[in-house]
C-alpha cells in the first residue's frame, strides 16, 4: 500500500526519516510561519533544524530586520 493511501507518516512507512532539513528564517527573525513549515516536514518524516538566528528577537519590518542583523553582526549570523 502507498504511503498517501494511509494515514501514516512517511517515517512510519519507510521506518526511518526521510532526510535532515535545515531552515532558516528571513530577515524578520524567526515567526509562527516557519516553525508551521518545520512542523509539516517533521510531520513527513523529516529531521528539521531550526535556527534562531536573532535568539528570539522578532522585527516587524525589513527595515528593522536589518537593523537587528546589523546589530548582531555578520560573524554572529
Amino acid at each position: 500500500m502507498h504511503w498517501a493511501t494511509t494515514h501514516q507518516t512517511r517515517r512510519e512507512y519507510l521506518g526511518r526519516s526521510l532526510g535532515i532539513v535545515v531552515l532558516f528564517h528571513s530577515i524578520p527573525g524567526l515567526k509562527q510561519a516557519e516553525r508551521d513549515i518545520a512542523s509539516s516536514y517533521e510531520e513527513d518524516g523529516h529531521i528539521v533544524s531550526l535556527p534562531d538566528l536573532f535568539a528570539g528577537e522578532t522585527a516587524k519590518t525589513y527595515e528593522d530586520g536589518f537593523a537587528l542583523k546589523d546589530a548582531l553582526g555578520d560573524d554572529l549570523i
